[in-house]
């Protein structure tokens, strides 16, 4: 469970980037939780994308005119929770859709952990 818990600090952390934080909590060994955060892990592309609203807009920084000129962030929003992910790191507007759906996969997870720990 240790190796879990790592990992998705780490993962928020290291692509942190675009607006999305490090999220620390505490975590539960009940097998409920850990199965509601696979199921998040584990769902299909075209499902979770089915529960999202996708906007994408124009990012700043270098990258030259192709970066100044497009679309290429994206700003993906869970609708069921309200959760918002985006990403403006790459030129593309298809890898920077991956990065965000990434980053909301893990904000979903770590979402569940933080319900099932909250004090009644």
């Amino acid at each position: 469970m240790a190796q879990s818990v790592s990992w998705l600090r780490l993962a928020v952390a290291v692509r942190g980037g675009g607006g999305v934080g490090v999220v620390k909590c505490c975590w539960s060994s009940s097998s409920s939780s850990s199965e509601r955060r696979r199921e998040y892990l584990k769902v299909e592309e075209e499902e979770l994308m089915k529960q999202c609203e996708m906007s994408t807009f124009k990012s700043s920084g270098p990258g030259g005119q192709h970066r100044n000129k497009r679309e290429s962030a994206v700003r993906l929003k869970h609708l069921p929770t309200g959760i918002i992910a985006q990403a403006v790191e790459d030129r593309s507007q298809h890898k920077n859709r991956a990065s965000a759906l990434a980053r909301l996969r893990t904000l979903l997870a770590l979402k569940v952990s933080q319900e099932r720990n909250r004090p009644s």
